[in-house]
């Protein structure tokens, strides 16, 4: 059986900001076509600090079910540090061909940005379109 690392009583904070943005607009030019518009944008940075574990328990055993060192407690909070920034913009038009049928396209464009990255850098980019025909009921 593996060592345990901590348990529920050991002391450490969990703090950060977080700042979250969402814009929606819609445009109807005429009973057949109509635009719209979405922005949101997520700034968020988090950590995890003050670790109070006590490493008496450990005594060098081994942990080969973790991917880092217990006994280096001042890297232990970059675990769980979080410095992102996300953008998501969409533009969209819609056509109705009649009062049943439409047509529809959306352009959108997600932008992820890993300002910390760990183990894994999840920074990236996608911009894409969506085209669709709709039946109203």
């Amino acid at each position: 059986m593996e060592p345990q690392l901590g348990d529920l009583y050991d002391m450490m904070q969990y703090h950060g900001h977080e700042m979250d943005m969402f814009f929606n607009a819609n445009y109807n030019v005429n009973e057949k076509l109509s635009f719209f518009a979405e922005f949101s944008y997520l700034k968020s940075n988090e950590v995890m600090d003050h670790i109070d574990i006590d490493l008496s328990q450990i005594n060098n055993q081994s942990f080969t079910h973790v991917l880092f060192d217990p006994m280096a407690l001042e890297y232990l909070g970059e675990y769980s540090r979080l410095d992102i920034e996300q953008i998501i913009e969409k533009y969209g038009v819609r056509y109705s061909l009649n009062d049943n049928w439409y047509v529809s396209g959306t352009l959108y464009h997600y932008k992820y940005d890993d300002n910390h990255p760990y183990i894994l850098d999840g920074t990236g980019e996608i911009v894409g379109f969506i085209g669709g025909v709709g039946y109203k009921f």
